[in-house]
C-alpha cells in the first residue's frame, strides 16, 4: 500500500511540474495546440478522478497527506484552466476565437461537478475570485445549497465592501462556509463553528481545497460550555427548545466563547463576527462577553429571526437589549445605506441581518440614515393587517423553510408582548382574545401567546 501511495505522489508531482514546463513554453502551431488540448483534457480527467477518491470519507482516514494533494491538484486545474485560455488566444482571430468557445474547445473546467456521494464539489465565481466549494449531496435541497450547486452565494455581497480590509473573523452557524468561504477568498483568517456534523465535514473540504486559513469548529456556541441537544436540518438546525419536541434530537458538544478565549485556540485579534444559529444568538452573546471586551467589542453581523428566536423564548426586543447594553448600535444594510434600528419598534418581517457596531468602521463608505418615524396610526393598522392574515399561519409545512416565509407573521404575537402600548389598543387586544379562544394545535402558536391573558 504504501508503495502504491509513494508512485501516486509522484505521479501527481511529475504532472504538476511538467505542466508548469510545458505552459512556460510559447505555442507555434495549430498542431502543438492540439496535443496541448488533448493534455489538458487528459489531466482534467485525472484530477477529477484524484479529487472524488480523496474526498471519500475512508481515504481521509488512510492518508496523511491528503490536504497535500487537494491543494496540488488545485493548483493544477488552475494552471490547466490558463492553459485552456492560452491555446485559444495564440494566432487566432477573433472569428475563430468565438467559433472555438462555441464549441467547447474554450470552457474552462476545474475539478467541479465531483461527487463523492457525500458532497458534491462545485467551482462557483465571486467577484473576480473563483472558488471550490464542497456541498452536502443532492438528497439535501435546501436554497442555500441549490444556489451553491449553481455557483451562487446566497449572500450579501455588500459586506465585502463594507469590510474591504483583511482581518479575522468568528463564523457562527457557519452551514457549508457562504459567509466563511466569501471572507476567505478576499484573504481573511478565521474561525468557523459549525453544530451539523454534515456541515462541518462539506465546510473543512472546501477549505482544505482552496487552501484557505480558516479553523473549522465542530460545536455549537452558547451560553455554556458541555452539552446540548441539537437537531440538524440544514442550514436551520436549532437547539432543543420546549416547543419543538418532537424533533431528532441529538447530543451534541458546545461551547461558550469566553471559555474558548481560555484555550489555546483562541487567536490574537478579532475584527468580526457574524452569528446566525437560528434563534440561539442570544445565549451565544451571553457566553462571549469576555471575549467581546477582550478584542475591543469587533463589528458584529446578526441575524434576527423573530420566529426561531420565539422559539427560544426570546425577541427582537431583548437581544437588541443585550446588544445595546455592550455599546453596540444596531443598523440594517440597504443597498449604500446603514438605517439605524430602532428596538422599540416591531420588525416588519420576521427576519433581518443586522449590523452591530459600538465604533463605525474608518473605512465605511455608507452614508447613515434615520428611518422616518412611522405614526403610529399607521403602525396599528399593519399590526391588525398581520393579525386577520393568521389562517395563514395554520399552513406552514415545516419550521425554517423560507419558502413558508409568507405564513410567518405569526412571529408577531410574541413580539407583542414587548410593546404594552400596542397589544392595548382595543382591535389588537380583541384580535388577540380572538387568536387565543381559538381551539390551534399550532405549537408556535400556542407558545407565543403564553404572555397573554
Amino acid at each position: 500500500m504504501s508503495k502504491d501511495i509513494d508512485e501516486i505522489r509522484s505521479n501527481i508531482d511529475n504532472m504538476s511540474e511538467s505542466l508548469v514546463r510545458t505552459f512556460e513554453e510559447p505555442i507555434t502551431s495549430h498542431k502543438h495546440k492540439g496535443l496541448l488540448k488533448i493534455s489538458v483534457i487528459y489531466c482534467k480527467r485525472i484530477i477529477r478522478k484524484c479529487t472524488r477518491f480523496l474526498l471519500k470519507p475512508y481515504a481521509e482516514k488512510m492518508f496523511s497527506f491528503q490536504e497535500n494533494i487537494l491543494i496540488t491538484l488545485r493548483c493544477i486545474a488552475d494552471k490547466l484552466n490558463e492553459m485552456d485560455k492560452n491555446i485559444i488566444s495564440v494566432n487566432r482571430s477573433e472569428s475563430d476565437q468565438a467559433q472555438a468557445s462555441n464549441s467547447g474547445f474554450a470552457e474552462s473546467v476545474s475539478i467541479s461537478a465531483v461527487s463523492n456521494g457525500t458532497v458534491d464539489v462545485i467551482e462557483a465565481q465571486l467577484g473576480e475570485k473563483r472558488v471550490l466549494w464542497a456541498i452536502n449531496s443532492t438528497d439535501i435541497t435546501d436554497s442555500i445549497s441549490n444556489a451553491a450547486r449553481e455557483g451562487r452565494f446566497l449572500f450579501n455581497q455588500d459586506l465585502l465592501r463594507i469590510f474591504p480590509s483583511p482581518g479575522t473573523f468568528i463564523d457562527i452557524g457557519a452551514n457549508i462556509g457562504t459567509f466563511t468561504i466569501a471572507f476567505a477568498a478576499q484573504g481573511w483568517n478565521g474561525y468557523a463553528f459549525e453544530a451539523s456534523l454534515k456541515n462541518a465535514d462539506a465546510l473543512r473540504k472546501s477549505v482544505v481545497l482552496n487552501d484557505y486559513d480558516v479553523t473549522v469548529i465542530e460545536k455549537a456556541v452558547y451560553d455554556k460550555t458541555g452539552d446540548i441537544y441539537f437537531v440538524q436540518d440544514g442550514p436551520w438546525g436549532f437547539i432543543k427548545n420546549n416547543v419543538l419536541t418532537d424533533q431528532n434530537y441529538e447530543k451534541i458538544s458546545c461551547i461558550s466563547l469566553d471559555d474558548w478565549l481560555d484555550s489555546n485556540e483562541a487567536p490574537a485579534s478579532i475584527n468580526l463576527i457574524k452569528i446566525d444559529i437560528e434563534g440561539s444568538e442570544v445565549s451565544a452573546l451571553r457566553g462571549m462577553r469576555k471575549l467581546l471586551a477582550r478584542f475591543d467589542y469587533p463589528h458584529i453581523m446578526i441575524e434576527m429571526n423573530a420566529y426561531a428566536l420565539c422559539m427560544q423564548g426570546e425577541t427582537q426586543l431583548s437581544l437588541l437589549s443585550m446588544t445595546s447594553s455592550m455599546g453596540y448600535t444596531a443598523y440594517e444594510l440597504q443597498g449604500n445605506s446603514l438605517y439605524k434600528v430602532d428596538k422599540f419598534v416591531i420588525p416588519e418581517t420576521f427576519c433581518i441581518d443586522y449590523l452591530l457596531f459600538k465604533e463605525l468602521p474608518h473605512e465605511l463608505c455608507c452614508c447613515i440614515v434615520e428611518r422616518k418615524a412611522i405614526p403610529d396610526e399607521e403602525y396599528i393598522a399593519k399590526v391588525v393587517d398581520k393579525l386577520s392574515r393568521r389562517q395563514a399561519w395554520h399552513e406552514l409545512s415545516r419550521y425554517g423553510r423560507e419558502e413558508c416565509a409568507d405564513n410567518y407573521g405569526a412571529y408577531i404575537l410574541y413580539a407583542l408582548k414587548d410593546y404594552p402600548d400596542y397589544y392595548n389598543h382595543p382591535e389588537i387586544n380583541r384580535i388577540l382574545c380572538e387568536i387565543a379562544s381559538e381551539s390551534c394545535n399550532d405549537p408556535f402558536i400556542s407558545r407565543a401567546l403564553e404572555w397573554f391573558s
